[in-house]
């Protein structure tokens, strides 16, 4: 069997792995992860749209999927897939004719995947990992002279940089390679947003500081900047990418963009990252779950989901990288901020409350749960003893878990394992350990902020993506760009998924 079709022989455990793995459903990975891997491409099709089957088989394996449900989530999703070569061989490179000295012939080029893939594959089995990202993704050469491969990385929305996540999560080179060419045959994110020579001579500019000041202070001065209100006057049709070409042609924008977010300068040797992964996660979720406006239905923006689910693969890619190397990991953490900031602006710079997060509630269930009307007297603080009826004994990820499992569309799956993933984490930690003193002000009710965010923003997740397994039809991500006024005007109601994941396809345009 060659480079280009093997699998790994075992699977890693994921970040959260809870119980339910067994010998068939991790057989029943592997089998699907590679029909994936050698039949489909990381396309869709040819406006760009994202293959996201593996993300999903991944993120329902570490949730405990049983075998049956890994093979109906493959199903499902292998209907909509392209084949891997699409033909066009005299323009494209086949697999073993991408190689060490021609490798940045077919940058941007979606025919090349295949090549790519093949490439990467054996670099990675020859090499290992840490020398094949480093000599492909974060050397000077990986990055000069327009090869921007980082920048790929972390364009088209994180999705390269989550395809690599799960490979390097659950230890399958495969899926690596896969990450890497998908990153290869993309556009780069906007160069405006990176200083010249990025990523190693990032700190030319503003040198690394192993004392940063916090996200939610960088959040909010991006709030008050005059030059960073959004393109106006609000379109509820324009794309996301149309947005972006706007902020981009605005000098004004970029130049305040760039100030505010290289003050996230990190790399020195001192520096904590523990905190910093911390920092983004909790952004992540404050940025989907907190964006709503009071006095209307809960709203969460397609887009800023994905800078929760990008984060969760931050510590799993730190952790892969060299310990010493402080300033590499700097440069993976400051580009994600960097998109990120981005995505604020092109959302219509939405105000996050996390006062109304927080009032969400800790306990959030479905709308029908067990005991209802079968409850055992022998069932111990099942009942609220105050007699409101309510479940306050039950933990509350064991019913959405169970029930997320079966989401249709795998960023709800995603969404909530990252969430799951700041839970297991934060949730027992006070105010102090997500705002800084002096800062309690920056942001409607940040004083109120604790460990128990994720689990609500959770409970918002299930409210407004159904709950599958008890009556509920699958809900729609937001693509309104909720933070212009304009986008609250009557109620209007979110775009279903299809046309978000439409004006999702533009964001490749640089």
């Amino acid at each position: 069997m060659s480079a280009a079709t093997r699998t790994s022989a075992s699977v890693s455990r994921g970040q959260l792995d809870l119980p339910g793995a067994s010998p068939e459903s991790k057989d029943a990975l592997r089998r699907l992860l590679k029909e994936d891997y050698d039949t489909h491409h990381c396309f869709f099709n040819t406006l760009g749209f994202h293959n996201h089957l593996n993300h999903h088989l991944f993120a329902a394996y570490d949730l405990g999927a049983p075998p049956k449900l890994l093979q109906a989530i493959y199903d499902k999703e292998a209907r909509h897939q392209r084949p891997i070569d699409l033909g066009k061989p005299d323009i494209s490179p086949k697999p073993g004719q991408v190689n060490q000295n021609n490798w940045t012939q077919w940058l941007g080029d979606q025919n090349a995947y295949h090549g790519y893939l093949a490439f990467f594959t054996e670099q990675l089995d020859a090499h290992g990992l840490q020398a094949t990202l480093h000599q492909y993704i974060f050397s000077s050469a990986a990055n000069d002279s327009g090869v921007n491969m980082l920048t790929r990385l972390v364009g088209g929305f994180f999705h390269p940089f989550i395809e690599l996540g799960y490979g390097v999560e659950f230890g399958e080179n495969q899926v690596v390679a896969q990450g890497m060419a998908q990153a290869a045959v993309s556009k780069p994110a906007p160069p405006a947003l990176f200083t010249p020579g990025w990523p190693n001579d990032r700190h030319a500019i503003t040198p690394a500081s192993s004392k940063p000041p916090s996200l939610l202070s960088l959040l909010h001065e991006i709030y008050e900047h005059k030059d960073l209100g959004p393109p106006m006057p609000y379109n509820p049709d324009a794309t996301v990418g149309q947005r972006i070409a706007l902020i981009l042609d605005d000098k004004k924008k970029i130049a305040a963009l760039n100030a505010i977010t290289s003050k996230w300068s990190l790399g020195a040797k001192d520096v904590d990252l523990a905190p910093l992964v911390q920092e983004c996660n909790t952004l992540g979720a404050l940025l989907l779950a907190a964006t709503s406006r009071r006095g209307y239905r809960t709203r969460l923006d397609f887009f800023l989901m994905h800078t929760l689910t990008s984060s969760l693969f931050l510590p799993a890619i730190l952790h892969a990288l060299p310990q010493d190397d402080h300033d590499l990991k700097g440069a993976i953490l400051e580009s994600w901020w960097r998109i990120v900031a981005l995505c604020v602006i092109a959302r219509g710079r939405p105000r996050i409350d996390p006062g109304l997060l927080m009032e969400a509630t800790a306990a959030p269930r479905p709308p029908s749960s067990p005991g209802a009307g079968n409850l055992s007297e022998d069932a111990v603080g099942f009942k609220d003893p105050e007699g409101a009826g309510g479940a306050l004994g039950v933990n509350p990820w064991l019913d959405i878990t169970a029930d997320v499992l079966h989401a249709p569309d795998s960023h709800t799956v995603k969404t909530i394992r990252a969430l799951m993933y700041g839970a297991r984490h934060y949730s027992d930690l006070p105010t102090s350990a997500f705002v800084r003193p002096g800062e309690e002000s920056f942001h409607q009710g940040a004083g109120k902020l604790d460990g128990t965010l994720f689990v609500r923003a959770a409970g918002l997740v299930m409210n407004t993506m159904g709950w599958v397994t008890h009556g509920q039809k699958a809900g729609s991500w937001d693509g309104s760009a909720l933070g212009y006024d304009d986008a609250w005007k009557d109620e209007r109601p979110s775009p279903d998924v299809l046309k978000v994941n439409l004006v999702f396809s533009f964001v490749v345009l640089p």
